[in-house]
């Protein structure tokens, strides 16, 4: 619980984001859609650039801030699922552009479907690697259902609005290499 509570505090700038985007993409998607294409792109790279960085600190300080936070024991059991569920949080943060996109532009029926597919994987992969792996099984469940759902979602924003990929897809590199930032971090540290 605490290195959750800790890294879903990150996701206060989406959620007020999407407050923001979701009533601007319902009022330009019919008659403005490269309006709503610019504004989507721009909300996609503050996004990223402010969840990335706040989320590498994580992934590279979570023993530490845990043991000053509450001792070396808990910091040792709690820090992988930390840095894992910084990962996941970093594309639920991403996410939240397309999500927007979609429920304001009257799709909201394409993310259920979404959720609904998933949930069976989820469920079946979240009982595997909790037997297997314990916590950090269930941190690892959670955030690889996160980032099918993020890039599932950005794949369905794309198509509701021509161009969009096009015009994303610097963003999206930005968040690939961060991602593969992470991925450097986690062997450095020993978390993975």
């Amino acid at each position: 619980v605490t290195p959750y509570e800790i890294v879903t505090k990150v996701m206060i700038v989406p959620a007020a984001m999407i407050a923001v985007m979701f009533p601007v993409f319902a009022s330009t998607y019919a008659d403005n859609p490269q309006r709503t294409s610019a504004v989507y792109e721009r909300a996609l790279r503050v996004l990223v650039l402010v969840s990335f960085p706040l989320l590498l600190a994580v992934v590279l300080f979570a023993k530490e801030a845990l043991t000053l936070w509450v001792g070396a024991s808990f910091a040792g059991e709690s820090a992988p699922v930390m840095r894992w569920l910084a990962v996941g949080i970093f594309a639920n943060a991403v996410a939240q552009a397309p999500f927007a996109l979609l429920q304001g532009t009257g799709r909201p029926d394409l993310t259920a479907k979404l959720h609904l597919l998933e949930l069976p994987l989820y469920v079946i992969m979240l009982w595997s690697l909790a037997h297997t792996s314990g916590i950090v099984g269930v941190a690892i469940a959670w955030t690889v259902r996160v980032v099918f759902d993020a890039v599932a979602m950005q794949l369905m924003a794309s198509r509701r609005i021509p161009g969009l990929a096009q015009l994303v897809e610097p963003t999206l590199r930005i968040a690939l290499l961060g991602r593969a930032a992470r991925s450097l971090t986690f062997s450095r540290v020993g978390a993975a």
